[in-house]
C-alpha cells in the first residue's frame, strides 16, 4: 500500500467533511488542492534528492537508498499504480 502524503490527507478529510455537512458543491477547492499537492511533491523530491546526494559516499546507508533519484523515490512512495 502506498503512503499518503499530509496534503493528500487533508484533503480526503476536508472532503468528507464537507461532503457530511452538504458544503462541497458550495466551494471548487480543486486548483487550490492541487497547488498544494505540486508544491508538497517539490518538496519531498527536493528532500530526497538532497539526502542522496549527503550519504553517495557511505556505501551503508547507499545500500538502504534504493532510489535514483527524488522522483524515483517520491513515485515509488506515493503514487498509486
Amino acid at each position: 500500500m502506498k503512503q499518503q502524503t499530509a496534503v493528500e490527507w487533508l484533503i480526503e478529510k476536508l472532503k468528507k467533511n464537507d461532503i457530511a455537512y452538504g458544503m462541497f458543491d458550495l466551494y471548487n477547492h480543486d486548483e487550490i488542492f492541487e497547488q498544494a499537492k505540486q508544491m508538497e511533491k517539490e518538496q519531498i523530491i527536493l528532500a530526497a534528492t538532497e539526502m542522496k546526494r549527503e550519504v553517495i559516499g557511505n556505501t551503508l546507508f547507499n545500500k538502504e537508498m534504493k532510489f535514483k533519484n527524488g522522483e524515483e523515490y517520491y513515485d515509488e512512495t506515493y503514487k498509486t499504480k
